[in-house]
């Protein structure tokens, strides 16, 4: 294999001074270049040269039907259709709103309507239970009053006659024919 040799010490100082001398040498070549630039103004082109690269790299903008927009006036036309757009979703979401609101205060009115009626609903439910209840007790005291005078009457005709007279506290009521049935005399009260 090949050794590594130390070069010789003789040759170590020239060696040195060489890189040196190359070391300065590009570097003043690059102070030198950089001067140019700056006096010539070449370095503002240089700079919208690089830029422009950059710029002409960007992705190409593709519509949402697949066309590729290149120039301007397509962008613009693009950009228009779209705020055409933007427009009449924003009037239907608008439109969709007020529905909503109208909708919203109609049902609030029907709520209100049916809280009043189901609060008058439940007065006559009421009203009906407590006529029902009074109907009851009415048709008790009849049945009661009847039960009793057809306890009184049926006896003798003398004291029948007399019972029922006392019983309705009526003068005509004491001429009574004993052969003449309690109920003949009516449904209801006997006073």
């Amino acid at each position: 294999m090949f050794a590594y040799t130390a070069l010789p010490f003789s040759l170590a100082p020239q060696i040195s001074f060489a890189l040196f001398f190359l070391s300065i040498l590009f570097a003043t070549a690059a102070g030198v270049t950089a001067f140019l630039l700056l006096a010539s103004g070449n370095l503002q082109n240089l700079q919208d040269q690089f830029d422009h690269r950059k710029k002409s790299h960007t992705l190409p903008i593709v519509a949402d039907n697949g066309e590729i927009l290149a120039t301007k006036d397509e962008l613009l036309f693009h950009i228009d259709i779209l705020e055409t757009k933007l427009k009449n979703k924003a009037a239907e979401l608008e439109a969709w709103k007020g529905k909503l609101n109208k909708a919203e205060m109609e049902m609030q009115k029907l709520n209100n309507a049916s809280g009043e009626v189901r609060r008058h609903y439940m007065k006559l439910k009421t009203d009906v239970a407590k006529t029902e209840d009074d109907c009851k007790e009415i048709q008790n005291q009849i049945d009661e009053f009847r039960r009793r005078q057809a306890e009184i009457c049926p006896e003798s005709a003398d004291r029948r006659g007399h019972s029922c007279s006392v019983l309705s506290g009526s003068k005509g009521m004491s001429k009574i024919r004993s052969d003449t049935p309690p109920e003949a005399y009516g449904k209801g009260n006997i006073f």
